[in-house]
Order: structure tokens, then C-alpha cells, then sequence
């Protein structure tokens, strides 16, 4: 399965150098909202699944990828306004749940859980994949990673590149000035084929397209790949 990631050039960059991808803390989440799609009107649901994100907090992560690379949105929002990159992998499926979006949050599901007083995996999985709707435009599939050991550097949880996470394009945004040389220079003396491609706007549509870079920094209608 291909998925996609979102980010500045400069951490791109870093990423790719270094061969390993952020875990986004559940904690530290862009969305309040995050591991809580139950209706929480019960005060021992929200209770009880308060205490339930604090705990998994503390020793998982999330990866957050998305199945397309070509939204607008995705790049405004997530790659510094169209100046950052995409990074393409090819993961193994079974690992990595997509996430679905609803209008409203579990009621039904809330009211079982509490007269049950648990929950059993299936349904935590569910809770744990659901958004609001308001982020469908993401089309995130997400992976649970384990917090072993955090980057004193950085203060941040990272998961290496590997057979379950294996980069095979970098998209630069058509904002980007980032060249074919600088993206070839931190690929370095791999054993993978890296695509290399530039992101460019559609000449009659509301869409992105995509063009391969070439050394130098001009554009080739052959494929241009990297495997050093």
C-alpha cells in the first residue's frame, strides 16, 4: 500500500537524511478531539476514557499518513503552504488502519461500553480511528508505534525507515525551490530507487499534477530515479 506524508522542506529534508519519520504523541495531537469520538454526556465515560488517553499516551504514538498526495489542502496545511515535500512509502497493510469521519460521535456505542463497564479491542480500534468529518479531506490511515526512546536533541519519538516503512518518492511542492541535487544529496548512498518528482498546478482544474526533477534542476519526461 502507498501512503503518503506531509511536511516542511527543512524537516523533509532531516527525514530523509536520517531515515526516520515523527511520531505525533497522543497528547500533543493538532485535534482536541483525538481518541474521544464517544459521546462523553455520561461523566463515567468521560472519566474513564480521560484516564484511558493519558495512559496510552504515555508509552504509544500515532503515524499519521494519508492515501493521496495531491490535495490541495494537505499541502497548504501540512508541507508550509505548498514550500515542503511529500514523502511516498510503501508500507505493509496490515499494519496501518484507516481512519473513518463522522457528523456526530458515538452514542450508542458509549451507552454499551459503559453498561458492559468495558470494551473489548474491536471497539477500542473503532474509537481510536474515528474523526469528525470535518478532516475527511485527510483520508488518514494511521499506525500505532511504541514510545521506546525519545531523541534528546530533539525531545521528540521517531520510527526508522524499514521493510514496514519503505520511502520510494519525494514530491517537492511546486512552491518549493528545493532541487533534484539537494533531495539526491540526502538520499545518499542508499540501496532503495527514490522517485523524485515536483508537485505542479493543473493549467484548467482545481488540482495538482506531478512533473519528475532531473539534476540541475530541469524538468525530464524520462523517469528519474534515484539508487545509489
Amino acid at each position: 500500500m502507498r501512503l503518503y506524508y506531509f511536511v516542511s522542506l527543512e524537516h523533509g529534508l532531516k527525514n530523509i537524511e536520517l531515515e526516520r519519520l515523527k511520531i505525533s504523541q497522543i497528547d500533543k495531537l493538532n485535534d482536541p478531539f483525538e481518541l474521544s469520538s464517544l459521546s462523553f454526556t455520561d461523566y463515567r465515560i468521560r472519566r474513564a476514557f480521560a484516564q484511558i488517553k493519558e495512559d496510552k499516551a504515555k508509552t504509544q504514538g500515532i503515524l499519521c499518513l494519508s492515501k493521496s498526495w495531491s490535495n490541495p489542502l494537505m499541502w497548504a496545511h501540512y508541507a508550509d503552504k505548498h514550500q515542503g515535500m511529500c514523502l511516498g512509502f510503501d508500507v505493509r497493510e496490515e499494519k496501518w488502519f484507516p481512519v473513518s469521519y463522522r457528523a456526530k460521535r458515538f452514542s450508542k456505542l458509549a451507552k454499551s461500553i459503559l453498561a458492559k463497564r468495558s470494551s473489548d479491542e474491536e471497539e477500542m480500534l473503532r474509537i481510536f480511528t474515528t474523526k469528525s468529518s470535518h478532516w475527511s479531506y485527510e483520508r488518514e490511515v494511521r499506525a500505532f508505534a511504541a514510545l521506546n526512546s525519545k531523541d534528546e536533541k530533539t525531545g521528540f519519538f521517531f520510527h526508522d525507515f524499514g521493510p514496514d516503512l519503505k520511502l520510494v518518492q519525494v514530491i517537492a511542492g511546486c512552491r518549493s525551490e528545493v532541487t533534484y541535487d539537494k533531495i539526491n544529496e540526502k538520499l545518499g548512498s542508499t540501496n532503495r530507487a527514490v522517485e523524485i518528482f515536483r508537485a505542479k498546478l493543473s493549467h484548467n482544474k482545481f488540482a495538482l499534477g506531478k512533473e519528475l526533477l532531473s539534476a540541475g534542476g530541469s524538468h525530464t519526461s524520462p523517469p528519474l530515479i534515484n539508487s545509489k
